[in-house]
């Protein structure tokens, strides 16, 4: 009769232990407080809102541990066991980093807490207090303050942001230490064994899918750490940031101060990464650019093959020389040699034009002047029966004709070279009202001269020469003494008209009208022809 109550009273007798496991968390019932910026994301918690720049978050288990406990006068600390897995991931691999804390805490909400590097834990007090707030801190920043040894490291914070134990994130393994990178969004568990009656706190971490290490990487002892525990005390996560967006997830957490706390399921994890954006490309779209490149280059070397093959074509009828060239004429200039001395055939060394083609002025590299005279024929059968012409002007020797030095062909083009006669064409001084008109000696000296090449050209030479151009602008003076040279060109039958207009008045003789609409009055010092 008396075993029957005892029983009754074994088993409504309240169990002051905590044990739970989560292996995901639920949005509508999370199982845990989350304050102020944390929140459950799908499956996860979320410590931090990246929107805002001084953002804070803490999740804690709704109710108390017992942490001290008093038998027989003595005050000894209760012990736990916990393992969490956790996720560290920022927007920029190189930007400041925070991490997250595992912490044990009087409040869920301490007193002068600060966001930032202070974890959302401890404030900026010079010399902090011993009041009941002890972490251990999973830091992926290095602050030199706090005398941080890198960016990647694991301490124990005694309500003080300046760790009394720092050990780099890793674990050892038989094969000496293996790091752990705890802030590149791998999934990293952790395992805290809290020996409350020797004063120890063991911290172990790995990868997930790495069995826990045998090991601890961290092991502090030490009684001071009853100085920052109370009775009870909540026992949870937190973390902060400033500017820089870093993702802090928990992803799964068990929890026991019974005993071992129980294992977590790892298999159906959630990974994370950096999402695409328009600076990371999927392998396929990397594939794409890359034969998209390829096929470019292949097309830009085939473009710049045709045009040196068509500039090498070029070339190659400009330097060229063919044989039934030869029969005419030996002397040749190359079109670069001309192109040079006219300034690439600049405007503003252009003397004139009309139906044969354009005129430049321009200068040998010996510093003699030259005319350059530009011919289009459309044909080469038309190219060689024109140079036959200009074979037999180039043999023409005679003071009072413009000498040609020679010539240049590029493809279709014909290009002659004169000596430069720097005084212009006798219309200069018949048509464009000169300052100075010619008096009667110099213009009979004109009239003789020209009587003298046509002389010359007509009966002078080997072969009959029809000049069929003579006109004023085709007889240039090389000097102001009264000599004139005859440009041969391509009708002597012109000649008595011009030469008319050398003796009357301004006008054109035969066309009926006056040059430019205007009679230029011709004054003669002597009154007869």
């Amino acid at each position: 009769m008396l075993r029957s109550p005892l029983l009754l009273f074994l088993f409504f007798y309240p169990s002051f232990g905590l044990d739970f496991l989560f292996n995901s968390f639920n949005a509508t019932n999370p199982g845990v407080t989350l304050i102020p910026d944390a929140r459950v994301d799908t499956s996860v918690i979320r410590l931090l809102n990246d929107t805002n720049q001084y953002s804070l978050g803490r999740a804690f288990y709704p109710t108390k541990i017992k942490m001290k406990q008093t038998q027989n006068s003595t005050t000894t600390l209760t012990s736990f066991s916990t393992s969490f897995v956790f996720s560290i991931l920022p927007n920029i691999a190189s930007s400041p980093g925070f991490g997250l804390a595992f912490v044990l805490s009087n409040w869920t909400n301490p007193p002068g807490a600060l966001a930032s590097q202070y974890f959302g834990l401890f404030t900026n007090a010079t010399v902090p207090s011993a009041a009941p707030l002890l972490a251990v801190e999973f830091d992926t920043g290095q602050n030199p303050e706090f005398n941080d040894p890198d960016r990647n490291h694991i301490g124990i914070d005694l309500n003080n942001l300046v760790s009394a134990l720092t050990k780099p994130g890793g674990y050892n393994s038989s094969a000496g230490f293996v790091p752990v990178s705890m802030g590149n969004g791998q999934n990293v568990r952790a395992w805290i064994d809290f020996d409350g009656p020797n004063f120890q706190i063991n911290v172990t971490v790995a990868p997930v899918g790495v069995s826990r290490p045998s090991v601890p990487i961290l092991s502090f002892k030490d009684p001071v750490i009853a100085n920052y525990t109370s009775e009870e005390m909540y026992v949870g996560f937190s973390a902060s940031k400033t500017t820089w967006v870093e993702a802090q997830r928990i992803l799964a957490w068990s929890f026991s101060d019974t005993g071992v706390a129980r294992d977590i399921n790892v298999t159906n994890l959630p990974v994370f990464s950096l999402p695409s954006s328009s600076n990371s490309l999927s392998a396929g779209s990397i594939a794409g650019i890359t034969i998209g490149c390829v096929v470019l280059f292949v097309i830009c070397v085939f473009v710049v093959s045709w045009f040196w093959y068509k500039q090498k074509l070029r070339d190659s009828e400009e330097d060229e020389i063919e044989d039934w060239e030869l029969e005419y004429w030996p002397h040749r200039f190359s079109y670069g040699e001309l192109s040079q001395a006219t300034n690439g055939f600049s405007i503003d060394q252009l003397l004139g034009s009309g139906g044969f083609g354009k005129v430049y002025r321009g200068t040998l590299s010996n510093n003699s002047d030259i005319a350059v005279k530009c011919v289009n024929h459309d044909s080469k059968q038309g190219l060689r029966e024109f140079m036959a012409e200009i074979s037999s002007m180039g043999r023409l020797q005679h003071k009072n004709l413009v000498q040609m030095r020679g010539w240049c062909r590029k493809a279709s083009e014909l290009m002659l070279v004169y000596d430069y006669m720097p005084n212009g064409s006798l219309d200069r001084y018949i048509f464009h009202k000169p300052k100075k008109l010619l008096n009667w000696q110099q213009r009979r000296q004109v009239l003789a001269d020209v009587a003298e090449g046509l002389n010359y050209l007509h009966h002078g030479w080997e072969k009959v020469v029809v000049h069929r151009d003579v006109k004023s602008s085709n007889i240039l003076r090389p000097s102001m003494r009264e000599v004139v040279e005859i440009l041969v060109g391509e009708d002597v039958a012109a000649a008595p008209a011009e030469l008319l207009n050398v003796l009357a008045s301004g006008g054109r003789v035969g066309d009926g009208s006056n040059h430019g609409g205007e009679e230029v009055a011709l004054t003669l010092d002597e009154p007869q022809v």
